[in-house]
């Protein structure tokens, strides 16, 4: 071996030797001396890729951007909130949560989670972080307008499907998961052996059974062939068995109403909070924005490049 080809090998090992792999405490950024650390991102981009599907280019990419912007904005929520004293308690996160979770069904919620690629847990810590967003901008003391009487009537008349009253059933409702049971009931009905609430409260496995036995529904939230049949039976009069995949059901209609469009008078002090949130939010993200532009952010871009 030529003495070129050991210092050549030397010199190689000397500049492997110096070179190491990334530690778990490295930061990848720092947002006002608060460091951004390996770790914490590596979990973000974990949770926020598809679980079934590998990333390449310009995808993987796009998720790693997303993971570290997440971060970022976290961090200066965070230090921003903790200069300001600004704190987020046990019983006003739960009830953040509530708010945000409102209007969800468990099916919806887990699909929406799906949806915005997150898991429960990081989904709670955004909400965390626009309820401090939230306490920061009240404390701006930013000054939002009410909406004027003729912003109210242009959005009444631009969204009209967003103001009219579904039609409604009201009806008494017995539902079995047995065919036989259910003829027996409305045998029963039928002879008027018993009265429908005493059934109701004998058989029915739906719980307005243990109370009146009495269901209100919208129009187009129940299975075709039952709202259908609903629509065309006398008023009080027993239903035929109508089956869904709930079981073998049997009404009595006391009452229906017809899908109606209401008028500006009727819906104009919720078409003023409807808007005043839009204003309202749109300050939010803008005075969001403007926190993340006057943050000191530091990007540890060889190690975010080496990812």
């Amino acid at each position: 071996m030529s003495f070129k080809s050991v210092i050549f090998g030397l010199a190689l090992w000397l500049l492997l030797a110096c070179q190491r792999m990334p530690s778990a405490d490295d930061p990848v950024a720092r947002v006002n001396g608060q460091s951004i650390l390996l770790k914490d991102y590596l979990r973000v981009y974990e949770n926020l890729k598809p679980k079934e599907s590998s990333l390449s280019g310009q995808d993987k990419i796009q998720m790693k951007n997303l993971a570290l912007q997440t971060l970022v904005r976290r961090a200066v929520v965070l230090t921003t909130a903790e200069k300001e004293k600004i704190i987020i308690s046990p019983d006003e996160l739960e009830k953040g949560l509530d708010r945000f979770r409102a209007g969800y069904t468990d099916q919806s919620f887990k699909e929406s989670l799906l949806e915005g690629m997150v898991d429960e847990s990081e989904w709670k810590e955004q909400v965390r972080q626009s309820l401090l967003v939230e306490k920061l901008f009240e404390k701006s003391s930013q000054k939002i307008e009410a909406p004027t009487e003729e912003e109210a009537m242009a959005y009444f008349e631009q969204n009209p499907r967003n103001f009219r009253r579904a039609g409604e059933i009201r009806a008494q409702h017995i539902v079995v998961s047995d065919k036989k049971l259910a003829t027996e009931i409305y045998t029963s009905l039928s002879q008027k052996k018993e009265s429908f609430i005493e059934l109701a409260r004998k058989y029915s496995i739906g719980p307005e059974g243990q109370t009146d036995a009495i269901i209100e529904f919208e129009l187009g939230t129940m299975p075709q062939q039952i709202e259908d049949e609903l629509l065309k039976i006398p008023f009080k009069r027993v239903s035929s068995i109508l089956e869904s995949e709930y079981g073998f059901h049997i009404f009595c209609v006391l009452d229906r109403s017809a899908e109606m469009n209401l008028d500006f008078a009727q819906v104009k002090s919720r078409i003023y909070e409807i808007l005043y949130e839009q204003r309202r939010r749109d300050w939010m993200d803008k005075f969001e924005e403007n926190l993340i532009r006057s943050a000191k952010i530091e990007y540890n871009r060889e190690l975010i490049r080496s990812l």
